[in-house]
């Protein structure tokens, strides 16, 4: 349905612009209409195929009989041909004595304007000469504007003007004659109206270069890259490159103007695939997009070469089956209840009513008028406004759709959390139940072997072989239990469930227990106890040998035979400072903090046997006592400093 509606008004809108259409007129320009006095209807044309010819050979020639009226401005589309336009004038009553010939557009390559300065119109030397055209050095013009401009004289006769026209984009001329006050005032209003579109459109291209940039998007990229080529185009095509250098815009307005409306066939196919994603829905549309892409590409890549007006037409028809299409597109878009698809859909269909007779005139199909040269202007803009506003509306809608999705994805990270923190605290409780059965159930037999041991200890006469091995089997008995208490306590401080015992234990009770455990687990080493300060400490004795212990055992193992590991305390300022001191390999400085935490093991424990859970379990059970304990590398081995609070 809207494919119809706009089909028959592009049609309709055809119908009205050659009705319009003024009729030809090949008679003097009389200068008696308010300014500015168009060209349109007074104009006659020549097409020059081989672009020989002169002025000297239009003025007393064959060729001058072979002008042919037109009925509105010059337009050929995109032919190879030169072409030569004429028209006389004649100042009417109260015209300023200063006029002006203002032509445009203002991308033509060469345009020569000759106008009649001498009496003979007919003599060459009659017409001064004026190089416009972008393929000219602005500097090099009479007056530097945007447009072509060129000055003509004043007097009661009538006066001829030529001007040759050769350009490889459209071939297309439209001209006016202002006198001096208007064409100031036109030119301060045609500057700023230039100004104003030229920064509407960068403003919109830096906006959505910038979401490009901070959102990571590709569509806001594409976008950007289309607003950028329209900016360039627009730069050439409205003639500002020429204000803003015109030492230099001659040798890049070709560029400007070709590669901008190229490649911006090439981004406006790219900002449709990824909009549309076409890729997947419309596989068929995808193609011809991507021939799009392919033709701007090549376009481009011809202006160095002057191929650019062989595939010029091939790209405007591509954009006029583009201007087509997209709207189509849009309001599929708008079907599926898209937010921002009220506003893609408006956004394309704003620019087909100006943008199908713009097109036509470019391929020379139907005459120049006021509302195609400045309509499809007008219609880019409220394009690119209204497609801009729809990007920010697709990205606020896509920020909700992200933090619901974030939410929902939070609640259920949650419950996940809780159920699996649930199911470990049972597997824990599991484990410490099961460590506590193994451990009782092993109690029992132990203790039956070490009554049997002291039995077999009490008899008499006994082999000194036999007494030697009874005491061996009654130390590893007893180190057998003191690993499944270890292990129970390793649990429970695990769990946090551990329960102390604490009772007052003299330090001197305490290092002797120490000293003949270790001397039954190690009856092959040597365990030093020097005696020190008279105190007591409040602790768990079990927990608290446990502790030493394992710091012995740590001595022992990293300290070479038959190097001792000596145990000595003092009472400092409240505290009882406990070494343990080795003569072993020592401890790098990094790992010294590291050594008590869970699991790890530092580089000289290679090759020896250890979970790294000794020190860590030394480290719980002292903070469960309100001590500590640290570790300092020394020049002859490590030692350990326990620290306990004086029992009050």
């Amino acid at each position: 349905m809207p494919s119809t509606v706009l089909l028959r008004f592009s049609t309709l809108l055809l119908i009205c612009l050659w009705c319009c259409t003024p009729s030809a007129d090949a008679s003097p320009l009389l200068l008696d209409k308010p300014p500015p006095v168009s060209l349109a209807g007074h104009l006659e044309n020549l097409v020059d195929p081989g672009g020989t010819l002169t002025l000297g050979e239009l003025l007393g020639g064959k060729a001058s009989s072979r002008f042919t009226p037109l009925p509105d401005f010059v337009n050929h589309g995109f032919i190879s041909a030169a072409s030569w336009s004429r028209f006389t004038y004649l100042p009417g009553r109260g015209s300023s004595e200063e006029l002006f010939l203002r032509l445009t557009p203002a991308f033509l390559d060469e345009v020569t304007v000759y106008v009649q300065e001498g009496a003979d119109p007919t003599a060459p030397s009659s017409y001064r000469v004026y190089d416009l055209g972008d393929h000219f050095p602005s500097l090099k013009r009479r007056i530097r504007q945007s447009d072509m401009v060129a000055p003509l004289p004043f007097t009661a006769i009538p006066h001829v003007v030529y001007i040759r026209v050769k350009s490889s984009s459209t071939h297309t001329l439209q001209g006016w004659i202002l006198p001096r006050d208007e064409f100031m005032a036109w030119s301060a209003h045609y500057n700023t109206w230039m100004g104003g579109v030229l920064g509407i459109i960068l403003f919109d291209l830096v906006i959505s270069a910038l979401l490009a940039l901070m959102l990571r998007d590709v569509l806001f990229g594409y976008y950007s890259l289309f607003a950028l080529t329209f900016f360039i185009r627009q730069l050439g095509i409205d003639g500002a490159i020429s204000v803003l250098w015109p030492a230099g815009a001659y040798l890049v307005n070709d560029y400007l103007v070709g590669g901008g409306i190229s490649l911006g066939l090439s981004a406006y196919a790219l900002f449709a695939i990824r909009l549309f994603n076409t890729r997947v829905e419309r596989p068929y549309v995808h193609r011809f997009l991507q021939f799009d892409i392919l033709i701007g590409v090549i376009n481009a890549l011809c202006i160095p070469l002057g191929w650019y007006g062989r595939l010029a037409p091939v790209t405007t028809i591509c954009y006029l089956l583009l201007a087509f299409l997209t709207p189509l597109l849009a309001y599929r878009y708008l079907r599926r209840c898209s937010p921002a698809g009220g506003w893609i859909a408006m956004g394309f269909s704003v620019v087909l009513i100006p943008a199908v007779p713009r097109f036509l005139v470019v391929l020379g199909l139907i005459p120049s008028t006021w509302f195609t040269t400045y309509g499809y202007y007008y219609g880019m803009i409220l394009q690119m406004v209204m497609i801009t506003l729809a990007l920010i509306k697709r990205l606020e809608v896509s920020r909700e759709l992200l933090l619901t999705a974030s939410r929902r994805t939070e609640a259920v990270a949650v419950e996940l959390a809780e159920e699996m923190t649930g199911e470990l605290r049972d597997a824990l409780k599991r484990q410490t139940r099961f460590v506590a059965m193994v451990t009782h159930e092993y109690r029992t037999p132990l203790a039956i072997i070490r009554t049997n041991l002291d039995l077999l200890a009490l008899l008499q006469d006994q082999d000194e072989n036999i007494v030697f091995a009874v005491g061996k089997m009654k130390r590893a008995v007893a180190r057998l239990v003191e690993v499944l208490e270890i292990s129970l306590g390793r649990v429970r401080l695990s769990d946090g469930a551990l329960t102390l015992r604490p009772e007052p234990l003299a330090l001197e009770r305490l290092c002797a227990g120490l000293l003949e455990q270790a001397t039954e687990y190690w009856p092959d080493r040597r365990v030093v106890v020097v005696p020190g300060d008279a105190a007591e400490v409040k602790g768990d004795p079990l927990l608290l040998q446990t502790a030493l212990l394992n710091l012995v055992d740590n001595g022992l193992k990293y300290s070479p035979l038959p190097a001792p590991v000596t145990v000595t305390w003092e009472v400092v300022a409240g505290q009882v400072l406990i070494r343990v001191a080795d003569q072993g390999v020592g401890i790098s400085p990094e790992e010294e903090k590291r050594l008590f935490e869970k699991y790890f093991r530092g580089t000289a424990s290679v090759g020896s046997v250890g979970a790294g859970l000794g020190l860590w379990l030394v480290a719980r059970i002292l903070e469960e006592h309100g001590g500590s304990v640290a570790l300092e590398s020394c020049s002859t081995g490590t030692v350990a400093i326990v620290r306990l609070p004086v029992a009050s």
